[in-house]
């Protein structure tokens, strides 16, 4: 048996209604510390790139480590804000239009 769409969010399967989930929201606070998190990431790399032989070894390391955890926390946000179809850049308290 075929489902039998009524609306844009609901469809009935044997005569039982079922609705979509409300997509998940985030904190706010939460989403500008991911940005900063991953702008910074971007921005460490780039300088310790720069100053890639005046740093130890230790320290090149860290930096890159750093900069690439940051990097990829940035890059899971935004994978899930395209999975939500929101703007990640939008920062109002809704999110989703």
């Amino acid at each position: 048996m075929d489902p039998h769409y009524e609306n844009e969010n609901e469809y009935v399967y044997e005569y039982v209604y079922v609705k979509e989930k409300p997509a998940m929201k985030m904190n706010r606070k939460f989403r500008i510390f991911i940005l900063i998190m991953y702008g910074s990431g971007l921005l460490l790399l780039s300088l310790s790139r720069i100053f890639r032989n005046s740093l130890t070894d230790f320290g090149l390391g860290f930096c890159e480590g750093l900069s690439v955890t940051a990097i990829v926390i940035g890059s899971i946000y935004f994978c899930w804000c395209l999975i939500h179809r929101t703007n990640p850049y939008n920062l109002n308290k809704d999110t989703k239009k």
